[in-house]
């Protein structure tokens, strides 16, 4: 019986995890993440995979498994389960977290904990069990899969750290049993399959950050995902041992707290923390906050706070804001502006390029290389990357003696048939779907006429017209945005062109007709004097 494994996302870029595996013509989905839009998708509020081809199969789909509740893998579930709403596996944590997130949506989902190490079965077949791994957010997990052609192991992200925040290292006793069992295919994390070496312990993070916060003589903010909670703890820990006082700030931070505070992952000591309306009213070397926005999100707390925009409270020359995170790829511009617009007002800004503030989650080279040695799998796929990290995973891979390694892309698929491992190329669509506000879907090309606009502009050319006889009795007048400095000897120079065109036209004037002569002799302008095309917009106004 063939067993194969598709990629919906994650194969060549960080974020939208999904891959669906099936078995006996079942499928089950590992992950269901999302993307953040990267500079160039103008508007567009988060990035998704393209789910065409399991929503054609939903009768044949039995559920979901989350190996843990970062955005970037189960960011779209909500959005998934508007169209199929199946069962979702999980530990108890990040089946909370996606929770959460799905209430919101008004979706009534089935959610099912999981306790690592015991077997889960679904559907005719369908037999998996989630393994224990140490990442940046608690209860994370590998997910092994018993098939008819063999074990198939997805590491999800993962280090080996050996001190982790939460006391759970990644199981690799576990995983050594299962490849001692024998696995017949591993997909493994490859975010930092570049980096030499090992990645540094969470705990690390931690001396610096109560350093920097006892240090600081004004307010303190520290900013870092809501969904790190072991970062989180660290700097509650932090903010404690500086004898301030804490108010957490953010929506997502907010939800995100309850939910660790309430299951047990998030240690706050009484009293520590108050309202942020409470904590603004101590002296400044008393209060701190722990705040989204370490992505430099325009509308998130720390960016409001940079732009002196932030309702709730105000920076003062002196204060201390602590990004305890590295920017997301495409995030690099927007964070570098919030840190320029903190110092620019006199604010210590430590982040991670000037300060030990972080670490990685993911494995570095020594680590990615121990686990695979000890899977030692017949098949391995390089999973959660871009196209670079894949490449030097799959090279680790063969440095220690796999020899049927296969980087794929978003939309391949991986067989499993008795003694033959395939692939098959780009056999499901896998390309992005837009969130944009309300719409779901295929944005391409408001996407390109958005840059169209960002890059050359906007021209409006309104004519007045008399309703009775067609002829033009006002204007034309032009005004433009983002064309070009020198606005009036421009504007001057298209109304010249316009008119002219207007004067070839035969009366009464026909709307549309005059529309298209004002488009072209305005781009035609614009584009002799400035050799630019912007989108121009002829107004007409009926008198």
């Amino acid at each position: 019986m063939a067993v194969s494994v598709t990629f919906l996302g994650g194969l060549g870029e960080i974020g939208r995890n999904c891959a669906a595996v099936e078995i006996d013509g079942q499928l089950i989905l590992i992950d269901c993440g999302l993307m953040f839009p990267e500079e160039d998708m103008l508007g567009v509020d988060l990035v998704l995979p393209d789910f065409s081809w399991i929503f054609d199969r939903v009768d044949d789909l039995v559920g979901v498994v989350l190996t843990h509740g970062h955005e970037d893998h189960m960011g779209a579930l909500a959005y998934f389960l508007r169209e199929a709403n199946v069962p979702v596996y999980g530990t108890d944590l990040s089946v909370e977290f996606a929770s959460s997130r799905i209430e919101e949506m008004d979706i009534d989902a089935e959610l099912v904990p999981v306790t690592p190490g015991e077997w889960v079965e679904v559907g005719r077949s369908i037999k998996f069990a989630l393994v224990r791994v140490a990442h940046s957010v608690p209860s994370a997990a590998g997910v092994v899969f018993d098939t008819p052609e063999g074990l198939i192991v997805h590491s999800g992200d993962f280090k080996l750290d050996p001190t982790p925040i939460d006391g759970i290292p990644t199981d690799l006793a576990t995983f050594g049993g299962f490849g001692r069992r024998g696995v017949r295919l591993l997909l493994a994390d490859s975010t930092n399959a570049e980096r030499d070496g090992f990645t540094p312990s969470e705990a690390s993070v931690g001396p610096p950050l109560r350093h920097l916060t006892a240090e600081a003589s004004g307010r303190v903010i520290i900013a870092c995902f809501a969904s790190h909670v072991h970062r989180v703890q660290q700097a509650i820990y932090a903010v404690a041992e500086s004898g301030r006082k804490l108010a957490f700030m953010g929506r997502s931070m907010l939800r995100v707290t309850e939910i660790a505070a309430r299951m047990g992952a998030l240690d706050i000591p009484e009293g520590l923390v108050l309202p942020l309306k409470e904590v603004i009213q101590l002296p400044e070397h008393q209060m701190a906050v722990i705040s989204t926005g370490s992505q430099g999100e325009p509308f998130a707390a720390l960016s409001l706070l940079a732009q002196q925009k932030h309702k709730g409270l105000e920076l003062h020359e002196g204060d201390t804001v602590i990004i305890s995170a590295t920017p997301i790829p495409g995030n690099e511009t927007r964070v570098s502006r919030v840190i320029n617009n903190l110092v620019r007002k006199g604010i210590i800004v430590n982040h991670g390029r000037n300060a030990a503030v972080h670490v990685s989650g993911h494995a570095a080279r020594d680590e990615l290389r121990t686990f695979i040695n000890v899977i030692d799998p017949v098949s391995f796929v390089p999973v959660h990357g871009e196209v670079r990290h894949l490449h030097a995973n799959a090279d680790l891979a063969r440095s220690v003696g796999v020899e049927d390694v296969n980087v794929l892309e978003d939309g391949d698929r991986i067989v499993l048939d008795g003694d033959e491992i395939r692939v098959e190329r780009s056999v499901v669509a896998a390309g992005y779907v837009y969130i944009d506000g309300d719409i779901v879907g295929d944005v391409d090309e408001v996407l390109r006429d958005r840059r169209h606009l960002a890059d050359d502009g906007v021209l409006i050319v309104t004519v007045g017209v008399d309703r009775e006889n067609g002829e033009i009795v006002n204007g034309p007048h032009a005004d433009s945005h983002g064309v070009s400095d020198e606005t009036k000897d421009l504007h001057a120079s298209v109304v010249e062109d316009v008119v002219e065109a207007i004067h070839e036209l035969n009366l009464p004037v026909d709307p549309d007709a005059l529309r298209q002569a004002i488009r072209r002799s305005a781009a035609r302008s614009v584009k002799r004097r400035l050799s630019r095309r912007p989108v121009v917009f002829p107004v007409i106004i009926e008198i």
